[in-house]
């Protein structure tokens, strides 16, 4: 909305700025969803007038002064309405992260009680086999096998 006005303002001679297609979808979304927008833009000096078979909101320059003075409130009320912005996105930023934090904790927990499983279950294998005499089998090694060199004179292909 703001833009709007202050473009007539800027170039009050242009019609384009002056003249703004009613069904365009940028108009639509900027003034005529938003409640009090459209009649905001009576209030300053645009009227409805149907040309060429469609619906146009077209200012008319006796209201300059008019605009002027609704470019003015207009800019008080973003600026009013800037901090409640911001303060609603960090709410919205640190929901976020409180959610994000809450699935890692969660996570965390699910591979911890998975551990914990683990571990319970290999004591109570070990305590049930020492219990029956067998010897548990041994845990898997990380460590490399040593290569021995083959016994004999070897000989390579080409008889040597």
């Amino acid at each position: 909305m703001k833009r709007y006005a202050e473009n007539i303002v800027k170039y009050p001679e242009e019609e384009k700025y002056r003249k703004i297609k009613r069904s365009g979808s940028t108009f639509m979304a900027n003034v005529v969803q938003p409640k009090g927008a459209l009649d905001f833009f009576i209030e300053v000096g645009f009227r409805e007038k149907a040309m060429d078979y469609q619906t146009w909101v077209v200012f008319h320059k006796e209201y300059m002064h008019d605009l002027k003075l609704g470019i003015t409130l207009l800019g008080e009320a973003i600026e009013r309405e800037m901090p409640k912005k911001e303060r609603e996105e960090r709410a919205r930023e640190l929901a976020k992260a409180e959610e994000i934090a809450a699935k890692e904790k969660a996570m965390k927990h699910f591979i911890d009680d998975r551990k914990t499983v683990r571990e319970r279950t290999l004591r109570e294998t070990a305590v049930h086999a020492r219990r029956r005499g067998s010897v548990p089998p041994p845990a898997p090694t990380t460590h490399v096998p040593v290569v021995q060199p083959f016994a004999g004179g070897g000989r390579t292909l080409g008889g040597q």
